[in-house]
């Protein structure tokens, strides 16, 4: 299983055949997640983007000076 400590999911999670499909950045991956709907668990991830910048955003890296 994976650790979602740092995942960034874009939208919610497709639900279909017991499975969840979700899309979710991690630095700057963006992977394709199969979770099972009853645990949660990984049932498999795969790569599909790696991206110069981050698209997930948080106070200390997004500031704005005026």
């Amino acid at each position: 299983p994976i650790n979602f400590s740092g995942h960034y999911f874009l939208g919610a999670p497709l639900p279909l055949d017991g499975k969840l499909y979700c899309l979710a950045e991690e630095g700057r991956e963006f992977r394709l997640l199969v979770l099972d709907a009853a645990t949660g668990q990984t049932i498999w991830t795969q790569s599909l983007y790696r991206s110069d910048n981050p698209i997930a955003r948080d106070y200390t890296t997004d500031r704005r000076t005026l």
